[in-house]
């Protein structure tokens, strides 16, 4: 009976020996399928969806392996570096020019997380302004949007030219909006209605530009003024003419109606009211004008300020057309060909004022007497 009972135990052993490998075994599978993956999503983000779930796995451990370079700075020098990536370049020469260059730490472990991450794939040609000071997963990323080689300039409608000059810095130009004004107040180009020396305020048509990055102001100008010129046709030449206009004359009027009116249908019976007033002599006695020489940036309403007090109305200035009669000297913003072409073409009729209506709706209500345009006012 004893030594059955002992062979019985020797019959055992080998079987749970078995179990236990299988027990590890089973350990080992969950470790790798399940909480490698997991302690990835952890530290890097979710895996791309392209990659197989064998790939999930792989990739997870490669970026886990490689943590500690991916996870640090390659350099604690905190200057910008240019990197260019050239068409055709693989993940695997550009990963080996960045560690070249001191902005990563490991190629191998980078190239595993772009492919782990799917950046591999989103990786953009161009020039980019890298910080030593980051890590490779926030270098990946801006791997990702290069720096443009061309930027927008976009100029609305009766913006005057320090409102472009505003809008430099996220056009991405690289020049300055100090620059810009330099050579647009005192142009070092002679054009068709403008002289050396001279502003291009209200010859700078309103439009989405596109130009290289490291564009000099003087040849942005150019550009800009000369798509001025060419809606400057014969025949609207001959209108203005017919108005009793030159070129700089319509610029001047039209920049005004620019800002004068909320509805473009008005335009033209806008136009003929201070084509009445300036062949009758009266004065233009137009806000915007004065709006133009009092105005200040970071005021209530920018560079055009709402409302005007009666100081702003008695502010000598050649611009004022409430004290001075005629045109002011120059144009106040950057009128459209729309304004452009109301002046070439106003409507005819004998008014003299125009006040808007009190309904909220840009319309105005026009007027031939000063009676008249006294009863349209909304405190009757």
């Amino acid at each position: 009976m004893t030594r059955t009972k002992k062979n019985k135990r020797k019959m055992y052993m080998p079987a749970l020996g078995c179990f236990g490998v299988l027990l590890l075994l089973a350990a080992v599978v969950v470790l790798v399928v399940f909480i490698i993956p997991l302690i990835a999503i952890d530290q890097f983000g979710l895996p791309a969806e392209n990659l197989s779930p064998i790939q999930k796995i792989q990739y997870s451990a490669k970026v886990l392996l490689a943590k500690n370079d991916l996870l640090s700075v390659a350099s604690e020098a905190e200057a910008s570096v240019t990197f260019k990536i050239e068409p055709g370049e693989s993940a695997y020469l550009i990963a080996q020019n960045l560690e070249s260059a001191g902005l990563i730490r490991s190629s191998e472990g980078f190239v595993a997380y772009l492919t782990y991450s799917g950046k591999d794939i989103g990786l953009q040609q161009g020039e980019f302004l890298l910080d030593r000071g980051k890590n490779s997963l926030e270098i990946a990323a801006e791997l990702q949007n290069p720096i443009p080689t061309k930027g927008r300039l976009v100029i609305l409608p009766g913006w005057r030219l320090e409102e472009i000059a505003a809008s430099i810095p996220t056009s991405g130009l690289e020049m300055s909006p100090e620059d810009f004004l330099n050579e647009a107040r005192n142009s070092s180009r002679e054009f068709a209605y403008i002289p050396v020396g001279g502003s291009v305020e209200g010859y700078l048509l309103p439009s989405d530009y596109t130009f290289e990055r490291n564009v000099s102001p003087a040849e942005m100008i150019a550009v800009i003024v000369n798509s001025f010129e060419q809606v400057i046709t014969p025949d609207l030449m001959a209108s203005f003419e017919q108005q009793g206009l030159t070129v700089g004359d319509a610029v001047i009027l039209a920049s005004i109606l620019q800002r004068e009116a909320m509805v473009l249908e008005e335009q033209p019976m806008m136009a003929s009211v201070f084509l009445n007033r300036l062949n009758m002599g009266m004065k233009l006695d137009s806000d915007p004008t004065v709006q133009y020489s009092v105005g200040v940036p970071g005021t209530s309403d920018s560079w055009w300020k709402v409302p005007l007090s009666k100081a702003d109305l008695s502010t000598d200035s050649a611009f004022n057309t409430y004290i001075y009669s005629g045109l002011p000297p120059g144009p106040i913003c950057s009128p459209d060909i729309d304004s452009l072409s109301a002046v070439a073409n106003p409507e005819s009729s004998n008014f003299l004022y125009f006040q808007a209506k009190c309904d909220g709706s840009g319309y105005h209500n026009f007027a031939e007497t000063f009676e008249e345009h006294v009863s349209n006012s909304c405190n009757n």
